[in-house]
């Protein structure tokens, strides 16, 4: 069954979104900027706005800053709360073993610590987190980490990104090829053999987006069975599962098919 797409206004100047609990979290990170802000709004609250289909006039996802919008009138009827302002570009933030961890991107490279708090920042990108641990990239080496961010294994991969299912992982290698591994990233099948840049995302427990970015186009594979399912003519930077029915994104290319990151957000439903 085809999705549904719809734009959600006032929401361009949202670069990232992340789901931590019952709150949606959002930044304004853009590199021509030397800060950035964290934002959050209620899952529910979100959710509960996004059940309303006409959007003309929406304004619960309008940035609240009077600095950023200079709308009093706007700022009013946001929804969305400021959180913190950032000297760094936010380039993640998410829960590991009840420790909020939020990561920056610093002179080109990814630095990660313990959210409000005043510890040291390691130079880890931190590609996803499950029960044994963190997974993360410094350079090209992938090794697992613990909640303190020490090193506890190293991995014999070359990859820049992954997505976890219930006994694997799906990998994008830096061929870009995208591959079905087990637990241990021991390659068990080719998904996508295509060397066209791309990116993945978890849609669902059976489920991969594959994005690419020169076909401008994203599709549902089926890891079990490899059926293929078209979900929108766009290449997505980021895209955020909020329920089983609602999948929030953000967009490379705007309506009139030109690059613009301040494209509106859409919701896939």
């Amino acid at each position: 069954m085809a999705r549904k797409v719809r734009d959600l206004e006032n929401s361009g100047w949202i670069t990232n979104i992340f789901v931590i609990d019952d709150f949606v979290y959002f930044t304004d990170a853009n590199f021509n900027s030397s800060y950035s802000s964290l934002y959050k709004i209620s899952k529910i609250n979100l959710i509960e706005n996004l059940k309303n289909k006409g959007d003309f006039g929406r304004k619960f996802l309008a940035n609240p800053l009077i600095e950023y919008s200079n709308d009093a009138i706007l700022i009013s009827q946001s929804d969305v709360e400021f959180v913190k302002k950032e000297d760094n570009y936010i380039q993640n933030f998410f829960k590991f073993r009840e420790k909020i961890f939020i990561s920056y991107l610093i002179d080109q490279k990814l630095y990660t610590q313990v959210f409000d708090e005043n510890k040291e920042r390691k130079n880890i990108q931190v590609l996803l987190n499950n029960t044994n641990g963190m997974v993360g990239k410094v350079g090209k080496e992938i090794s697992l980490y613990d909640e303190n961010l020490k090193k506890l294994k190293n991995y014999q991969i070359d990859i820049l990104s992954c997505v976890e299912f219930e006994n694997n992982f799906i990998v994008l290698k830096n061929n870009f090829e995208v591959w079905l591994c087990d637990k241990e990233f021991e390659d068990i099948e080719c998904i996508d053999n295509t060397k066209e840049f791309k990116n993945i995302f978890y849609l669902n427990k059976n489920n991969v987006l594959i994005s690419y970015k020169d076909s401008k186009s994203t599709i549902a594979i089926n890891i079990k069975d490899k059926n293929k399912l078209q979900i929108i003519d766009n290449f997505l930077i980021r895209a955020v599962l909020l329920d089983d029915n609602n999948l929030l994104v953000k967009v490379m290319y705007d309506n009139n098919d030109n690059i613009n990151m301040k494209s509106l957000l859409k919701l896939i439903y």
